[in-house]
């Protein structure tokens, strides 16, 4: 009491009541002093947030290169604002953004985007497989060896059951238009996992439709190969004037190639063959700023450029990353053309056609580069040794499964192909003892017959065509 005197408080006032103030006052200053805290503590928070966020997001890119397609492009966009830019103001700008993207009438081409900054290094990490990959979307481009590429995948997915891709009727899946679903027969559950026949390449669609796991690869080949085997197999002479049997029609059209050019209606296969395929449009084959800048996209949106020069190791490369076996990836070469119909080609008509296939010649020697540098990190010892395993294998089952495999007279050969006017297409001829065998036939079944018969399989609700209408669609499909 006397301690309470000192300070002029009256003795009658309850203890406890005393208490009860100071205990208010304390706590007063506790709550100062958390919403001080609070403050700093709401900073940290937001940066923290703000990391974890940029963490994710390169986590996301690492593992969903598809994000980068046209259709995403606004959605990157605004995230990498929001990132940026947490107020009401920001959000409003960033959501009226993302709409007015959407509303832009824009191609689905894989070149015409231009994410920002250096995100585009973290694409297409693939990381090594420790089982089967059966996700794939192989781009068949046309007079690459593409044929035989497909043949294995059309092997070892019906060899698994997996499921196709596969157009109403025919072989094409709508080209030479973009690819599109109305060029497809949807599978009642949705899921499909190979993607191999020709088309042009449409990548917001075919992203769509594939899993998120899809493995994207391709092959390339010479340019001026390229150009010489189209114009002969696609009758580019015949279409420009010239006469079939004319031995100089390759090198009358060089002369002057745009006035046969300018001329067609419908120009595919007569100009940059290989960037047609990747869906570019005729007239950005001149603009090297879309060139580069779809040579920079495709590098990274596919996991594996083939050449078709090195097909061998482009196989062995290609086993590896899709952790195949060697019985996997064994073939023979199909839609071959005979020795006698391949053109020889000067070194000033070599000089022409790359100067009239300039952006193929780009692309060509750009992956040229970056497919040896593949070879290099398999490493040389393992590749040399593993080319001739296959070699082995190839060998032995051409003698277990082949009579002959340079079959041109038309009609002969195990199934029908189509043989070109002035154009000798090698077949093949089964052993007798071979003809039974489903391995053996399956790898000498050319892409038509093959397609058709993976049509019954996978959906065989549908009505089989009449062989009058199958025989006109191979024929003018073709061409």
């Amino acid at each position: 009491m006397r301690f309470l005197r000192k300070f002029g408080l009256k003795t009658r006032v309850p203890l406890l009541f005393y208490l009860l103030i100071v205990v208010g006052i304390c706590l007063t200053l506790l709550v100062f002093r958390n919403i001080e805290n609070g403050r700093h503590n709401s900073q940290y928070y937001a940066d923290r947030s703000h990391v974890d966020l940029e963490r994710r997001w390169a986590e996301f890119s690492r593992h969903n290169a598809d994000l980068f397609d046209d259709k995403h492009e606004g959605d990157y966009l605004s995230l990498n604002l929001l990132m940026y830019d947490g107020d009401s103001r920001g959000r409003h700008k960033n959501e009226t953004l993302l709409a007015d993207r959407r509303r832009q009438d824009v191609a689905d081409r894989l070149w015409q985007l231009r994410p920002q900054g250096d995100k585009l290094s973290q694409f297409n990490i693939v990381k090594p497989c420790t089982r089967p990959r059966h996700n794939i979307t192989f781009l068949k481009i046309h007079k690459t060896g593409s044929s035989t590429v497909q043949n294995m995948l059309l092997r070892y997915g019906r060899r698994h059951n997996l499921k196709f891709v596969l157009p109403p009727r025919g072989h094409y899946l709508g080209y030479p238009y973009f690819f599109q679903k109305s060029n497809m027969l949807e599978s009642p559950d949705g899921i499909y996992n190979i993607f191999c026949h020709h088309t042009r390449f449409n990548n917001h669609v075919i992203t769509e439709i594939m899993p998120p796991n899809t493995i994207f690869v391709t092959i390339l080949r010479d340019p001026v190969t390229v150009f010489e085997s189209a114009f002969t197999y696609f009758l580019i002479g015949r279409r420009c004037g010239y006469a079939d049997d004319d031995p100089l029609a390759l090198q009358k059209f060089l002369e002057d190639p745009r006035a046969c050019y300018n001329r067609l209606t419908k120009r595919s296969h007569v100009r940059n063959n290989l960037f047609f395929d990747f869906g570019m449009e005729e007239g950005d084959f001149d603009s090297d700023e879309l060139i580069d800048n779809a040579i920079r996209m495709i590098d990274q949106k596919f996991s594996l450029v083939m050449i078709a020069e090195y097909f061998e190791e482009s196989i062995i490369l290609l086993k590896n990353l899709l952790c195949w076996d060697f019985g996997d990836i064994k073939y023979f070469k199909m839609n071959a053309r005979n020795e006698e119909s391949i053109k020889q080609v000067t070194d000033d008509m070599k000089r022409k056609i790359l100067s009239w296939n300039s952006a193929d010649k780009r692309l060509y020697d750009y992956f040229n580069q970056t497919f040896w540098r593949k070879v290099k990190q398999y490493g040389l010892n393992e590749m040399t040794r593993d080319v001739s395993e296959l070699r082995e294998i190839n060998q032995l089952w051409k003698h277990k499964c082949l009579q002959s495999d340079e079959i041109t007279e038309k009609g002969a050969g195990n199934f029908k192909i189509f043989q070109p006017p002035g154009v000798k297409i090698n077949n093949f001829q089964l052993r007798p003892e071979a003809e039974h065998n489903t391995e053996c036939k399956m790898m000498v079944l050319p892409e038509i017959q093959f397609t058709s018969e993976l049509r019954k399989r996978q959906f065989p609700q549908l009505q089989q065509q009449s062989p009058k209408r199958k025989r006109m669609n191979q024929r003018v499909l073709v061409l």
